[in-house]
């Protein structure tokens, strides 16, 4: 069985919207599971040399957790990320890889999860689910908590600008703290 997850890009803690608003953005990450595959992790694009290959990666720890809730095993599979979203520069590469392993995990056990299940996953896995909220429902966010979220499609004349510093990487949790 081969699987391919897309998830988008987020910015989140848009205007006075802190910890609630989010929206996805056109650059998206992609992940495929194959089971007939030889068992491994390997990246390409983004961060292909700082994450993991040894399944601590938070995608298979997205997949583990959602397995493990449900009292399943995912089958021993090949985990191969295309990444074009930028570590650790605020547009939710976290959330993204979150949001594809539980997603992933849901087809590959086919448990028919639904989007607010996915999120609250995703979210507790990431910690933050107004990035989390924007990956799953797309479009624009407004997200109370896991269980409550408003979803709307933004203006299609709306072009984001994103400036990406490339020399300058920070944790979500370093920059919480700066603020």
């Amino acid at each position: 069985m081969r699987l391919t997850a897309t998830v988008p890009a987020t910015s989140a803690n848009l205007g006075p919207g802190f910890d609630c608003f989010g929206l996805a953005l056109d650059l998206c990450n992609e992940v495929a599971l194959d089971t007939g595959a030889e068992p491994g992790v390997t990246w390409e694009g983004e961060g292909a040399d700082e994450l993991p290959t040894d399944g601590t990666d938070l995608v298979s720890r997205a997949m583990a957790e959602t397995a493990a809730r449900f009292e399943r095993i995912v089958p021993p599979a090949s985990i191969h990320g295309r990444n074009r979203i930028p570590l650790e520069r605020g547009l939710g590469s976290s959330a993204a890889a979150a949001v594809a392993g539980v997603a992933l995990a849901d087809a590959a056990l086919a448990l028919g999860l639904d989007r607010t299940t996915i999120l609250e996953i995703a979210a507790g896995l990431e910690g933050h689910p107004d990035n989390a909220a924007a990956a799953v429902f797309g479009g624009f966010t407004i997200v109370v908590d896991e269980g409550v979220v408003a979803r709307f499609d933004p203006d299609p004349e709306l072009r984001p600008a994103l400036f990406v510093p490339a020399d300058i990487a920070i944790s979500t949790e370093a920059a919480r703290r700066a603020l």
